[in-house]
């Protein structure tokens, strides 16, 4: 006798496809929290991740781009030029020759003033015949400059031996406007003696006493000491250092 086999229910079917896909998703959820227990890490939405991912390129760029303009800035600043002598009191005429990194014009004045775009440019060995303070500076572009060399050249064929052996002090001051009334002027510093430098310094001096001794830093000259002063190249007397020294110039 032939008996026909009795067809599975659809419903068994279907539980079977939903018990798979109840594991899978158990599966799938393990992996996501690392194979513990606990609930999945849940991910931000692409649109978050997309906003995420845009900030640090933008500040990574913000800092590369403040970089570049930094070294731009230090590659153009050029070094202060440099004198082939230094200050002091000669008998007789000097030969100075000033260099400067290369490509940039060096632009220079004789009467303490400071240097400009519009200043003379320098091109050969200058010849100092009498009294200057020579002030230079490099420029690498427009008005671009560099910092500011002061080199003081007295002519004096009277100059004594006393007077050579004393420290020399060179003010420069640069020329001021008739109706500037400050009472205190940037001031340029340099002491000097036997040839050796002591001090080169930018200081203030006030309007009213532009011909007295400033206070020098403790130790720059031993209490007593005389102390040649120039300013502008101009002798302004000979002083003795005091017994206190104050550590800004006045």
């Amino acid at each position: 006798m032939h008996t026909t086999p009795t067809p599975v229910p659809t419903a068994s079917r279907a539980q079977r496809a939903i018990a798979a896909a109840s594991l899978l998703a158990s599966l799938l959820g393990l992996t996501a929290c690392g194979g513990g227990g606990g609930s999945p890490v849940e991910e931000p939405p692409p649109a978050d991740r997309r906003g995420v991912a845009s900030v640090q390129p933008t500040a990574r760029a913000a800092a590369a781009a403040a970089s570049a303009v930094a070294h731009t800035a230090a590659a153009t600043q050029a070094a202060a030029p440099q004198a082939s002598i230094a200050s002091g009191v000669f008998a007789q005429a000097q030969f100075v020759e000033l260099k400067a990194a290369p490509g940039a014009t060096i632009r220079y004045t004789l009467d303490g003033s400071l240097p400009r775009a519009d200043s003379p440019v320098y091109t050969q060995m200058l010849v100092i015949e009498r009294t200057a303070v020579l002030r230079a500076a490099a420029f690498t572009g427009g008005d671009v400059a560099s910092a500011v060399s002061t080199l003081t050249v007295v002519i004096d064929p009277s100059q004594t031996p006393a007077s050579a052996a004393a420290a020399t002090l060179f003010v420069t001051v640069a020329p001021q406007e008739p109706d500037t009334a400050a009472a205190r002027l940037p001031a340029h510093l340099e002491l000097l003696q036997a040839g050796r430098s002591l001090l080169t310094q930018d200081s203030e001096i006030a309007a009213d006493a532009t011909q007295a001794l400033p206070a020098l830093p403790a130790g720059a000259v031993a209490a007593g000491s005389p102390v040649m002063l120039y300013v502008n190249g101009r002798l302004a007397g000979l002083h003795t250092a005091p017994e206190a020294q104050n550590p800004r110039a006045q």
